[in-house]
């Protein structure tokens, strides 16, 4: 007699990523907004609960909007630099072993991150919507555009060069968690990701 296994009930183990979108209300941020006519024009993205490391491609130094790069924004002190920072974050369940290769990913950055430099001009690309790729330079969505495919975590069919903040926060597989002050999620980030509550707006 053949026996069928039922699947029915079997769910694939999971591990969050989150993704944070913010408004530093610097004059660099302001300007993008001119362009992009959104409120959050940077992004970040995060693997781990405790939220002790945030990637991006941004400033190195809070003070100096010129030279950036890879950054672990926590290191870097961005938010306490820029207070009043306003953020939503959003959250992603994938599997294992996705979130272990964007996990290797990130590693990649950070480990070579001294050859790494922003992509200016790919930016200036994804104004005029221009895909401009350009060997070790990256900006901020571009970058966590490039982590999430290289992890097989598909949510757009943009190439990096073109992918915007706000195509994580209208997509409906990033789930918003929190919105409202960093400063204030960042200083206990398990009282608002036990939350069921939000306060969702724009």
């Amino acid at each position: 007699m053949q026996v069928f296994k039922d699947t029915s009930m079997i769910q694939t183990e999971t591990k969050p990523i989150y993704i944070l979108l913010t408004n530093t209300g610097s004059l660099f941020s302001t300007a993008i907004g001119f362009y992009t006519k959104q409120r959050f024009n940077h992004v970040s993205i995060c693997l781990n609960d405790d939220f002790k490391a945030i990637y991006s491609f941004g400033r190195k130094h809070p003070k100096n909007p010129i030279v950036g790069g890879f950054v672990n924004e926590i290191e870097t002190q961005i938010y306490d630099h820029f207070v009043g920072t306003s953020c939503i974050v959003l959250k992603k369940e994938v599997s294992l072993e996705k979130y272990a290769r964007v996990h290797e990913s990130i590693k990649r950055f950070e480990t070579d991150k001294l050859i790494y430099g922003y992509n200016l001009i790919g930016f200036a690309g994804f104004i005029v919507n221009i895909p401009i790729k350009r060997q070790r330079a990256f900006f901020c969505s571009q970058f966590v555009g490039e982590v999430l495919k290289q992890g097989g975590v598909d949510f757009t069919s943009k190439p990096s060069e073109l992918v915007k903040p706000s195509d994580f926060l209208g997509h409906d597989k990033f789930v918003p968690i929190y919105q409202g002050d960093i400063i204030d999620f960042l200083s206990n980030p398990k009282k608002h990701l036990d939350s069921n509550e939000l306060e969702f707006y724009l």
